[in-house]
């Protein structure tokens, strides 16, 4: 593999803080996302034409506000992006454990789209207060606690749809034997540490069923950049 293991990550750690970088345009943002996302799948496959044993570990610990459910589904999300499990450490505080380098790249991606999130919840509430609906009063409290929650639950659960929809096109695209490795023992290795940690699934989270902003939501989590083309067309 082309200068090694650490470089190959290291250059896609360098991608995704690229995409991330306020002087990023958004064609930049896509064609780094792009390069990072193949490139990570590539090393993948590599890894399993060079070594025969699946391995995980528990990466570091990280910092990270788990106070709200939507921030939960995006954990989620991107661990099932790049064949993970987590684990929490109370409410601000994640460890990905999986193949050494989707671990380090999964805290990258998670950090990248969660300032997505949050920057189209800003824009969908200036939106939702200047609408036809306050002009002849102001949005109360209330209702823009509902807003931001109903906004970012549903942005992040069609997210966590797209990902499976990603998952299952690269089973497409990839030899069925190296997506065997590649997705199911790499989440089996990953499922062994959490069995020999005692450690069982989590709770199925409970989320807003509707509210002010779940249509935006969801149609938010849709301008999300997970994966791209090459070409910056974006799904």
């Amino acid at each position: 593999m082309e200068n090694g293991n650490g470089n190959i990550v290291e250059k896609i750690r360098k991608l995704l803080r690229l995409a991330r970088g306020r002087g990023a345009t958004e064609h930049e943002a896509a064609t780094a996302m792009a390069m990072a996302q193949k490139l990570m799948l590539q090393h993948n496959i590599d890894n399993v034409e060079e070594v025969t044993e699946t391995i995980a570990i528990r990466g570091e610990w990280n910092g990270y506000e788990l106070d709200t459910k939507w921030r939960k589904v995006l954990v989620q999300a991107v661990a099932k992006l790049y064949n993970c499990r987590t684990l929490t450490r109370g409410d601000d505080a994640i460890q990905f454990i999986g193949k050494p380098s989707n671990v380090l790249v999964a805290m990258d991606t998670l950090a990248w789209i969660d300032e997505q999130v949050v920057a189209l919840y800003r824009q969908g509430r200036k939106a939702f207060r200047n609408s036809p609906r306050f002009a002849d009063q102001k949005m109360s409290k209330q209702e823009g606690r509902d807003f931001r929650l109903s906004f970012c639950e549903a942005c992040a659960l069609r997210i966590w749809h797209r990902v499976g929809e990603i998952i299952a096109k690269a089973r497409n695209e990839i030899p069925e034997h190296m997506a065997l490795v590649v997705i199911d023992q790499a989440l089996a290795a990953a499922d062994e540490i959490l069995a020999g940690l005692g450690v069982g699934k989590g709770r199925k989270l409970m989320l807003r069923r509707d509210g002010f902003g779940t249509g935006a939501g969801r149609a938010a989590g849709d301008q999300i950049k997970l994966q791209h083309s090459v070409k910056g067309e974006t799904r």
